[in-house]
């Protein structure tokens, strides 16, 4: 499934009118650093896995908008599918961390 970006909660790695691939995930492939698609409501989101347990996933944004949330497996839709190192793994956690931080920071 192919969807377009929207907003900015995962800047600067994906930007609005970005096209994302939604590859299908079950729970247990999902790694740390992963950015997943998941549905809150009727709304799909993309944001990045920072830890899991057996049945949690906890999610938060790049851009450093939202809090560390609870997401259920039944939420989860899939993972990205990209070319970007920064979007999966270990990087991607650490590059998740660095961009909280620094637009944390450039807030007023």
């Amino acid at each position: 499934m192919n969807v377009l970006a929207a907003g900015g909660s995962m800047r600067p790695l994906f930007k609005s009118g970005d096209r994302l691939e939604i590859k299908k995930a079950g729970f247990a492939e999902l790694k740390l650093g992963d950015c997943v698609a998941y549905v809150e409501g009727e709304t799909l989101l993309v944001h990045r896995l920072w830890w899991k347990t057996r049945d949690t996933a906890w999610i938060k944004d790049d851009a450093g908008l939202l809090p560390l949330h609870a997401v259920a497996p039944a939420q989860i839709r899939g993972k990205i599918q990209d070319a970007r190192l920064l979007s999966r793994g270990w990087l991607g956690l650490a590059h998740g961390a660095a961009s909280t931080l620094i637009f944390s920071l450039l807030r007023p």
